[in-house]
């Protein structure tokens, strides 16, 4: 997962020039029924089609790897990484039910293999769609899991990605004192591994946490960052995300042109992309 790495931006786009010859290489293992492949190359590449809103192509060529005849043959391992890589675009696209079906079935797959990695993603999956489905205490319990089995297999990137949705969890529940000091780790954690998505996530949650304790000031310097990192990242969504904060920030220091410019500006950004909820 290069695109995980701390030289992140040079990675991603790198991938993006070469994702003509990526789009290739998977509809010649589609096509020749070569699903283990397939697979494979959906398991390197899922974290760069989140962070570049490439969900749809995504879902759609692990959905095919799984349905092809080739599929029978299929590892055991491949097809858990194909379920998790299908399950994490349905979460990104806002189809939280499929998601909760695919990571389940994913996850008991990698349990089955003791794969301890494989099983605190698939964790990690089943959690998004649980957040997403406004079942927080049970996304708690699967993402705590998570969290604990990244740490114990030595993965800090996941733990700190983890730690991130643990806080939006407990932040939801109302607990705002719990969310921010697990955010705050989980800052801490991705700046010491230089995982920028992650840091740009943490950014957000403790913005929204500043904004319910009417510290516009924190909240707009947390915002601004988070903004700076989507935009070197090319995540659309975060920036988004980003611009809606600001403008609410605007909003309630009375900076109403500025807040609407904000607004407009979120706006088009989404009406061009797949989809931007997570």
């Amino acid at each position: 997962e290069t695109a995980s790495r701390p030289r992140q931006v040079e990675w991603l786009e790198r991938l993006e020039r070469e994702n003509g010859n990526l789009r290739t290489a998977m509809a010649w293992a589609l096509d020749t029924d070569d699903t283990e492949s397939a697979a494979r190359l959906g398991w390197a590449l899922w974290l760069f089609w989140g962070i570049r809103a490439h969900f749809v192509e995504g879902r759609r060529s692990m959905e095919q790897a799984l349905s092809l005849e080739g599929s029978d043959a299929m590892s055991a391992s491949a097809r858990a990484k194909a379920l998790y890589v299908e399950a994490m675009m349905a979460n990104y696209q806002g189809d939280h039910g499929s998601a909760e079906s695919l990571a389940a079935e994913s996850l008991r797959l990698f349990r089955e293999l003791n794969d301890k990695l494989g099983s605190a993603y698939a964790l990690s999956n089943a959690g998004f769609a649980a957040n997403g489905q406004g079942q927080h205490r049970r996304a708690i319990t699967l993402i705590e899991e998570s969290v604990d089995l990244f740490l114990e297999e030595g993965e800090e990137r996941g733990a700190a990605i983890e730690l991130g949705f643990l806080a939006v969890s407990w932040r939801d529940q109302g607990d705002h004192g719990r969310a921010k000091s697990l955010a705050e780790r989980g800052l801490a954690l991705s700046r010491q591994v230089g995982e920028r998505q992650a840091i740009s996530a943490a950014l957000y949650t403790l913005a929204t946490l500043a904004q319910a304790e009417r510290d516009q000031e924190r909240a707009r310097d947390l915002l601004e960052e988070g903004l700076e990192l989507s935009a070197e990242l090319g995540n659309d969504a975060d920036i988004a995300h980003c611009f809606d904060g600001l403008a609410a920030v605007a909003a309630a220091e009375g900076m109403m042109v500025r807040a609407a410019r904000l607004w407009g500006a979120e706006e088009a950004l989404l009406e061009g992309m797949e989809a931007a909820v997570y």
